[in-house]
Order: C-alpha cells, then sequence, then structure tokens
C-alpha cells in the first residue's frame, strides 16, 4: 500500500492529524441491566437478581509490530478478489444485508470491536462518456454521513494497491448516541467501485488495528 507517494515500510497509518478531531471516544461499553428473579414456592420473598452485560474490552495488544503481525490469504465469498486478513480476525460466510463480506475482530465475550467491510458496486456513467472514479463515490457517501448522522469528514488521502489507485478517508458517524470511527477506502476498476471500510467500536487506542487495515488494502487484488 502506498500513501501520499511515500514508501516507507512505516507509512500506512492513514489517521493524519488533519483527522485527528475526528478521534471520538466510542461509548460502546455496556452497563449493568437487572432482571428480576422470579419468587419460588417457599414462602420466603424473591430476591431481585441481576446479571451484567458483558463489556466491551479495549483494542487488543498485539505484541509485535502491526506490520509483522501474520496475515491470512483468502478469497472472497464471491470469487471477486483476494485480499490477506490477520490471523483471529473471523470472515462472513455469507454477504450480509448491504451486500457487504465483512471480516470482524471480536472480543473474548464474543463482542464486535472492529469490523473490515468490502463491497463491489456497479460502476455508474457519467453525462460526458466516462464513469465515477473513486471520488465520486467519497463524496457521495461523506455528504449522506454529514446529513444523516452529523458525522465529522477528514481529509482525504491518496491510496494506491497494486494497479488500483484510490482515496481514503477517517469519518466519524453517530447513531442512538453511540459513535463510531470509521475509515473508507474507494478504488473503481472495469467490473466494480470498491469500498472497503474499516469501523472501529471498541474503546482504547486503534492506531494497531487501522495499520493492520492498511496492510490488508496493500494486498486487496480483484480477480
Amino acid at each position: 500500500m502506498h500513501l501520499n507517494s511515500r514508501t516507507s515500510r512505516r507509512a500506512p497509518y492513514i489517521l493524519t492529524t488533519a483527522a485527528a478531531a475526528l478521534a471520538l471516544a466510542v461509548a460502546l461499553t455496556g452497563c449493568g441491566s437487572g432482571d428480576s428473579g422470579a419468587a419460588d414456592d417457599t414462602p420466603t420473598a424473591s430476591v431481585p437478581t441481576s446479571t451484567p452485560q458483558p463489556v466491551l474490552q479495549p483494542f487488543p495488544t498485539l505484541g509485535v509490530d502491526p506490520l509483522d503481525y501474520p496475515l491470512q490469504r483468502r478469497e472472497s465469498i464471491t470469487g471477486q478478489y483476494t485480499i490477506d486478513v490477520p490471523e483471529g480476525w473471523i470472515p462472513a460466510e455469507n454477504l450480509n444485508v448491504g451486500n457487504e463480506e465483512t471480516f470482524d475482530l471480536k472480543d473474548a465475550n464474543g463482542l464486535l470491536q472492529a469490523q473490515v467491510a468490502i463491497t463491489c458496486e456497479a460502476v455508474l456513467p457519467k453525462n460526458d462518456g466516462t464513469v465515477w472514479g473513486p471520488r465520486d463515490y467519497l463524496e457521495r457517501d461523506m455528504a449522506y454521513v454529514r446529513q444523516t448522522s452529523g458525522g465529522e469528514v477528514g481529509e482525504t488521502v491518496s491510496v494506491t494497491s497494486g494497479d488500483l489507485n484510490g482515496i481514503a478517508v477517517n469519518y466519524s458517524t453517530s447513531f442512538g448516541g453511540f459513535g463510531i470511527r470509521q475509515q473508507a477506502v474507494y478504488f473503481v476498476n472495469d467490473d466494480c467501485a470498491w469500498i472497503l471500510r474499516l469501523r472501529l467500536f471498541a474503546p482504547g487506542d486503534p492506531r494497531d488495528v487501522v495499520r493492520l487495515f492498511a496492510r490488508m488494502i496493500g494486498t486487496f487484488r480483484p480477480v
């Protein structure tokens, strides 16, 4: 993966200082909720009990440099691309309702900490006979983010992966009081407008996860 014409092995951390204001704290930690226990057959009064809900854990410590963390080659469900995915990330068995293929990072309680979602959209034509490029799709999506969730949108960054030239952006959304930090990368080839999204749900420092995502982007290859 190549960012802003830099070829350094240390380059692929896309969360730039321009997007630092977007590093909103993710308020997805659970809180306890109680279910009152029913009275038994004895004459003693029922005792209310509560079962604390699992709390979403912070992002894990990798123990190694993200650039050295082991990846595994995956082929898409549809057979349209390959991508290297970090060990421990769970691939979806089917496309979701948005026709996304997802790879999930979960904590010990099975709660979703981060997710990479990959979508192939139709390549849209323009009136001048050309087609939409990566920036057109980005601007469409970010307009929707601003209008529907009041989200913050950062500056764009040029990205290349193999023969693909694209664009990336950091942004945040808020739904129901929960903040989600996100990053989206856009590529367009003859077959698809490819959108690869990283969604960050857990609290804590996401830099290692973002750098893993950068490595994933660098291995993305349509077939």
